[in-house]
């Protein structure tokens, strides 16, 4: 195997994986990042000792990889990219460097929300059926780091940053969950986002699956292109083709799989994912029995609509990974109580004032907080949505507990990514339980 000069851009979670695939390979591997965060020194570290390199901008030119990859976090305006295009260096996404190396079946999820959630009920029936199965992607492992090893079945989560540039990546099976405006700081506009999705769709063959979502409105007004066999799922319409729901069974292609009941996942979106992961199973060959089994095993992930504790008769729930609007709307619209809303953290560039016109009834208050709450003040003024506006996330939780009344829900459900004050959705979350303590 003739040995390749790779340039990594991005020393992050999938640059790493991307890095020890390559020095695995044998090929000389240099490394570039405008600043290295401090939880990937380690992995920068024993990358260099196993003989990779250090580059910066102005050396690409004496270096002259034959390619470069691209970590999703690392931009396509980032001026990295124009040395590259001027030298003509073809760039890489991570899933098309790892593709040819993925040993199984591919079987791939895209879409606004609900995606991790839909890979991991669908592992977990893979796996129930006795399949060797990875989890990858935006979730679990990059792909990088299972491929050139063997699976029976590889799910992978995909995000629009890992998509936007995508040329060779082909799973058999592929679903669009659902599609609102998200991540607006980073594509162009809605439709460069979409166009971004669409493109796992787009080396599909017929002897391919695509699977989307027939109750989603932001999909049923977009055309979708791709010449892959078409199934869909839906909670409210009878289909031929796909999953739906009859008199409380679960069918896929009119024929007994599960029943409601079975499902764990908390309101009507959990349904829907669960339906798209039961699509995706049966298509992959997976038994009746292995759905049922992992259907009633998981009731959802961390800090999603994760249910922390009751105080005085409040119900507090962390949806912390709610980091857009349509997210932060489908979380309020599971509750008939009265819901008292935390929203807020960072823009993301999303116009909220369609947001708070679509908030449900049974939410009687918002608290807004961070670097987004300003903006969301003046949308939720007009739409006659009460609220109260705190910088502090603390005290936004607080304050936010004080209007619950017995009865009622306190809901993190930001609607906005965690960037002003906190490193992740997760450590949002965290810290949301730990307040909650203390009430």
């Amino acid at each position: 195997m003739q040995i390749k000069k790779v340039l990594v851009l991005g020393v992050s979670v999938t640059g790493t994986a991307v890095a020890d695939r390559a020095l695995r390979r044998g090929d000389l591997v240099f490394l570039y990042d405008d600043s290295v965060k401090g939880g990937f020194a380690e992995q920068l570290f024993g990358l260099l000792k196993r003989g990779a390199f250090l580059a910066e901008v102005r050396d690409f030119g004496e270096i002259l990889p034959d390619y470069a990859v691209t970590s999703p976090g690392f931009p396509p305006s980032h001026p990295a990219r124009a040395e590259l295009a001027r030298l003509h260096i073809p760039v890489w996404t991570e899933p098309d460097y790892a593709f040819g190396g993925l040993q199984g079946e591919v079987l791939a999820v895209t879409g606004t929300n609900g995606k991790s959630t839909v890979v991991t009920l669908l592992a977990k029936m893979l796996e129930a059926d006795g399949k060797k199965t990875a989890l990858a992607g935006n979730i679990g492992l990059p792909l990088s780091a299972v491929a050139d090893r063997p699976f029976d079945k590889i799910v992978a989560e995909l995000s629009s940053f890992q998509l936007e540039e995508t040329l060779s990546f082909n799973p058999h099976i592929a679903a669009f969950v659902n599609f609102a405006p998200d991540h607006l700081n980073r594509h162009a506009d809605v439709e460069a986002y979409y166009a971004a999705k669409c493109r796992l769709f787009q080396n599909q063959t017929r002897q391919d699956f695509c699977i989307i979502d027939l109750d989603d409105e932001g999909l049923s007004c977009r055309r979708l292109p791709t010449y892959a066999k078409l199934y869909g799922f839906s909670r409210t319409k009878s289909l031929k083709y796909g999953c739906c729901v009859r008199r409380g069974d679960i069918l896929f292609c009119q024929k007994k799989t599960a029943e409601v009941e079975d499902c764990r996942l908390p309101g009507r979106f959990g349904l829907s994912d669960a339906l798209c992961a039961v699509t995706m199973a049966k298509l992959a060959g997976c038994s009746d029995e292995a759905v049922r089994s992992a259907l009633r095993g998981f009731s959802g992930l961390p800090h999603r609509l994760e249910r922390v504790r009751e105080k005085n008769g409040v119900e507090i729930v962390d949806d912390s990974k709610a980091t857009n609007a349509a997210a932060a709307v489908r979380a309020a619209e599971n509750f008939q109580k009265p819901v008292v809303q935390i929203l807020g953290g960072s823009d993301k560039g999303e116009d909220f004032s369609s947001f708070f016109r679509e908030l449900p009834a049974n939410v009687k208050a918002c608290v807004l907080y961070g670097e987004a709450g300003q903006k969301m003040e003046a949308a939720a003024r007009a739409a006659g949505v009460k609220f109260v506006s705190l910088p502090d996330f603390t005290a936004a939780a607080e304050t936010a507990f004080s209007l619950c009344a017995p009865g009622e829900v306190l809901l993190l459900s930001p609607g906005c990514a965690s960037f002003d004050q906190f490193a992740n959705f997760e450590q949002r979350g965290e810290r949301f339980a730990e307040i909650a303590q203390t009430f």
